[in-house]
């Protein structure tokens, strides 16, 4: 199986095209089908790459349940919720229940929390692919996250760049 440097198939590049950019009405994938095809740490990231954050926390909270999920995928994801905002602004969940929020913002919460206790318990044991927090294709999610005033400080564990292979991002 030859990978370009996306770390993906012709065949794994083919399928995420699909499901981001289907052809004919007809082609469309239904998104579990589609997300029961996904077997490879790298198909994990180019999905949380690619993902549209208005489309919920669905998705990335199905990735990071995978056992083949990458750590670096799980602190891409953790970076793009806006752990700031979301999560670190607010002493507690109920806090954030108490404001002004939209029902998805609850789940990005919890998204972003579940992401924390895994990440610092060591469920994303592998490795392989490196992601920047401070440095994701030039946005630097770290400033962008610590403009707001936080109750809680983020673990300086989640502030490190991971080890691996530096993929290119998909362009479907």
């Amino acid at each position: 199986m030859k990978m370009d440097a996306t770390g993906l198939t012709p065949e794994q590049y083919e399928l995420l095209k699909r499901y981001y950019w289907p052809d004919e009405e007809d082609e469309e994938i239904e998104e579990d089908d589609f997300l029961a095809q996904l077997t490879t740490p790298e198909e994990l990231h180019q999905l949380a790459w690619k993902y549209n954050w208005d489309d919920g926390a669905g998705i990335p909270d199905w990735i990071i349940k995978q056992p083949f999920c990458d750590r670096g995928t799980a602190l891409l994801l953790f970076w793009r919720a806006a752990p700031g905002p979301c999560y670190y602004a607010y002493a507690n969940r109920e806090e954030l229940s108490q404001t002004k929020t939209l029902l998805f913002d609850l789940d990005f919460y919890d998204l972003v929390q579940e992401i924390e206790e895994k990440y610092l318990s060591g469920f994303f044991s592998q490795q392989n692919i490196a992601f920047n927090p401070a440095n994701d294709q030039g946005t630097d999610w770290i400033k962008e996250n610590l403009d707001v005033k936080v109750k809680r400080e983020i673990p300086a564990i989640m502030l490190e760049p991971t080890p691996g292979r530096v993929l290119e991002r998909a362009s479907f």
